[in-house]
């Protein structure tokens, strides 16, 4: 069977092949995880378990989703530099999307203060549950096209009686009409909307009509508030631009089945060396000389610096 690339992998890709290198070739990560990442990580568990739960409201349903957290959390992810990322902010957080959400059982009962157009996002009050539960974060293949990945949610509109996916986005950014907007046209939306028509609709019958943000906005003051909480869509993809995005997908696949064949160098990309306030996890290797390289992430790897592990697409849950 040959090699599934998932978005992640696609996406380092096409930020740097020297990134992608070391991450997907040699498996090489950092020892202590990015704190937001891991406080996102834990955040997506509990929220999970919401899906997963028993009716919404009971002691048992908020009972596990917390616990999902702590079991996500692990030992945890001390952060000097984010000192707010704390197990209790990710629990005060997913008890908050509970109570706003009132999510539960098979279905979601929101109160969506916020919903997206073709002209813009707008606040819009909502008294009605708007979505029904169709699959809730599960991992989908197209070996065909050497894709995979984990889709957050698939929902059923009750308004127009259509199928959509939704994703779980925790971010430091604030929730701006221009951060939302970028969904519009996203490699990630595209891939998932295509991963699910295969799956569900073998690309036929009832194909998804388009993509939902929900994003929770996670801020420095280490405690949620309501306005944290915001779903936007749907964005809809054309076929036309579902069609150029998906070879723009192809095109990444192809130069990374070269690279895992040793078909070429990985090209390095210096304008991604610094980026979301921080240097790439290998920026001190590729400062170096390349005869000196190899040696001193031998070194790394042998001091605890760098772990190597593989990424496994199916797991990342």
């Amino acid at each position: 069977m040959s090699k599934l690339y998932d978005f992640t992998q696609l996406d380092a890709l096409s930020r740097c092949e020297v990134e992608f290198s070391y991450r997907y070739q040699q498996h090489l990560q950092r020892a202590t995880p990015d704190a937001s990442a891991h406080f996102g990580s834990a955040v997506h568990a509990g929220v999970r378990a919401l899906f997963d739960g028993k009716p919404a409201g009971t002691y048992e349903d908020e009972k596990d989703a917390l616990f999902a957290v702590s079991e996500a959390w692990a030992d945890g992810c001390a952060s000097e530099k984010k000192p707010y990322l704390t197990l209790q902010y990710a629990h005060e957080v997913v008890k908050m999307y509970a109570k706003i959400y009132g999510v539960g059982g098979r279905e979601a009962d929101a109160l969506d203060r916020v919903t997206g157009t073709d002209s813009g996002v707008h606040t819009q009050p909502v008294t009605s549950s708007p979505f029904s539960l169709v699959l809730n974060e599960h991992y989908l293949e197209w070996p065909e096209r050497s894709l995979c990945g984990i889709v957050d949610r698939v929902v059923r509109s009750r308004v127009d009686g259509q199928f959509y996916v939704m994703d779980l986005k925790t971010t430091g950014l604030y929730l701006s009409q221009a951060w939302f907007e970028q969904w519009r046209h996203s490699l990630q939306a595209a891939i998932y909307l295509d991963l699910v028509e295969r799956a569900l609709f073998d690309q036929s019958a009832e194909p998804v009509a388009g993509f939902w943000v929900d994003a929770i906005h996670v801020d420095r003051r280490g405690y949620p508030k309501p306005e944290d909480f915001m779903r936007v869509g749907p964005f809809g993809y054309s076929p036309a631009l579902r069609s150029e995005l998906r070879g723009v997908v192809d095109v990444l696949v192809r130069r990374a089945q070269d690279l895992d064949q040793a078909a070429y160098e990985p090209l390095k990309n210096p304008r991604n060396c610094y980026r979301y306030n921080s240097l790439c996890s290998f920026f001190q290797f590729c400062t170096l000389e390349p005869a000196d390289r190899a040696d001193a992430m031998a070194m790394s790897v042998a001091s605890g610096e760098l772990v190597q592990e593989e990424w496994v697409p199916a797991l990342r849950r």
